[in-house]
């Protein structure tokens, strides 16, 4: 390991001196910065665009411009403080005990030597379900409600990396990767974590080739990782996207026992963050839910509303909607009424993200419009034209259907250039906005969607397939990817077998929401057509007048 700060994101130590016992005479924790409390915490945690209200009179290309700072508005709520100080304890209690250079850190290379050479992933016995749950925890909440958002703004506190002169080590003092996409890959995150070390350290990852080509298993590889981490006095690994995890096929969450056992050996805090659907998996193989009560961890549902604007009885959702609602670029801005409020919850539901977009959408189609002003025929207009794709979603959250709600936790984001190009096409261009876009582009699947739904495709099928077309890399363009997608949908005839296949509708109940054999059997349930049937699931189309640009 070098004895040089050569690392860009690299500062050298500076020590305080600790009050608290345990944490006095800890190099690891004294180099961090002092614990801010909790007004301090709010005011780091505030974002707000550079507001006057004389930039509501200029020209309209500017104000699209300042529009868009409002997605990364911010405003601390009770819930987010809580949040700060938990981070704030995991990160130091992460570091009692582990002082570099002694005869404990030593020990633990040793026992990863002797693990690898074992061919273990770290030690046999590192499945310690208790010490996980002491050391560890998780983050769950509803897609859209800010976690990962909230969680980078707290982590941005603290210097990513630190050099000690004296000791000759470098200090991370958190690591922020998400899990594999295909949610079984230990390979996947290893290789994650490894690239993490080396930016952040790069003289501390003796490593040139840090891909998972040059080891022979798992094994060896989550064992060098294990390591790198001890070497770099990680403070808190935080792995995010955790409802992504999937059984093996031994019938375990083979990743997930990986990580513990890390977590066991290396005596590094691990922080789960995923959505709701996280908490089942989660609750399969070990109860970090004990460390999360009354840790500040807590789970995060959608913002409750009360309607009520009195100080004392405001809800998290009112100080959310008079925090932001005076942010209208607008030269006739709307003051705030518990109608426009109630009209905005009712879409959005209390989730952080999808408020701030429609807040976006409904100044956008204002200025272009012609309006410039927020009325609740406004608001309504802009939900119908650019939120189609979640509005399932949002009647899950409506229903408190949890287990509806899970099946749209992956819903794409929609960005701010899309709803700007949106806009300007609807008012006054008659080119495709979605002309330009290419497969690769994060607006893509997206843009597809959003023509596969206007063909009368089910929202969160249209996104289905638009990823899928757009992963296969035969289409060129949006058109090309959704034509793919609705002639993928063309239904096979075979008139020798359709007697067959219409009875194993009936006698198989478990179908695909589009398989065609739903319609058939419903058209005998309800003793009409096939074909209306069909044209209702969005099986059938007019290609003629719906691709035609």
């Amino acid at each position: 390991m070098s004895s040089e700060n050569t690392g860009s994101y690299i500062v050298t130590a500076r020590y305080r001196t600790e009050d608290i016992p345990h944490y006095k005479g800890n190099q690891l924790i004294e180099a961090l910065p002092r614990s801010p409390d909790t007004d301090e915490w709010h005011d780091f945690l505030w974002a707000r665009p550079k507001f006057d209200p004389k930039q509501r009179e200029w020209p309209p290309q500017q104000r699209f411009k300042m529009i868009a700072r409002l997605l990364n508005f911010h405003v601390p709520l009770e819930r987010h403080i809580r949040l700060a100080h938990a981070i704030d304890t995991i990160i130091r209690e992460g570091y009692v005990g582990r002082v570099p250079r002694t005869a404990s850190h030593v020990a633990i290379l040793q026992q990863l030597y002797e693990a690898r050479q074992a061919g273990h992933i770290l030690r046999s016995d590192g499945m310690d379900e208790q010490d996980f749950a002491q050391r560890s925890s998780s983050f769950v909440g509803v897609s859209g409600i800010g976690k990962t958002t909230t969680l980078l703004r707290i982590l941005d506190f603290y210097f990513p990396a630190i050099f000690h002169p004296e000791l000759g080590v470098t200090q991370i003092p958190w690591l922020h990767v998400e899990a594999p996409a295909d949610g079984t890959s230990v390979k996947g995150l290893a290789t994650a974590i490894q690239r993490q070390l080396k930016a952040l350290a790069p003289d501390a990852v003796p490593y040139k080739d840090i891909s998972s080509r040059k080891y022979a298993n798992e094994t060896i590889m989550m064992n060098d990782t294990a390591r790198l981490m001890h070497l770099c006095n990680v403070g808190l690994l935080i792995v995010d996207e955790i409802h992504r995890l999937k059984y093996d096929g031994k019938g375990k969450l083979n990743l997930l026992n990986v990580l513990v056992a890390a977590s066991n050996e290396l005596g590094v805090p691990v922080l789960f963050v995923g959505t709701s659907k996280a908490s089942k998996l989660l609750g399969l193989d070990f109860s970090p839910g004990r460390r999360s009560v009354g840790s500040g961890f807590t789970p995060w549902n959608l913002l409750e509303a009360t309607h009520n604007f009195e100080r004392e009885e405001r809800g998290e959702w009112e100080h959310f909607i008079e925090a932001f609602w005076p942010l209208q670029w607008l030269r006739k801005p709307t003051e705030l009424n518990p109608e426009l409020s109630k009209l905005m919850y009712a879409y959005c539901q209390g989730l952080v993200d999808i408020a701030l977009k429609l807040f976006v959408a409904v100044q956008l189609e204002a200025i272009f419009d012609g309006s410039e002003t927020i009325t609740e025929q406004g608001i309504k207009r802009a939900w119908e034209n650019h939120f189609t794709l979640i509005h399932p979603m949002i009647a899950a959250c409506q229903s408190g259907d949890k287990t509806a709600l899970e099946q749209y936790q992956d819903i794409a984001p929609i960005e701010f250039e899309l709803l700007l190009q949106q806009v300007k096409f609807q008012y006054q261009s008659p080119r495709d906005p979605s002309a330009s876009l290419r497969p690769g582009d994060k607006n893509f699947a997206p843009a597809v969607a959003n023509q596969l739904v206007s063909s009368g495709m089910e929202p969160h099928r249209a996104l289905e397939k638009a990823k899928q077309v757009e992963l296969k890399g035969k289409a060129k363009n949006v058109h090309e990817a959704t034509k793919a997608a609705l002639v993928g949908k063309t239904i096979p005839t075979h008139p020798s077998k359709r007697k067959a296949k219409a009875d194993s509708a009936i006698a198989n109940p478990d179908l695909a929401p589009d398989d065609y054999r739903l319609a058939i059997r419903a058209a005998r349930e309800e003793g009409c057509s096939v074909f209306s049937k069909l044209r209702s699931m969005g099986a059938l189309f007019d290609f003629d007048a719906s691709l035609e640009e």
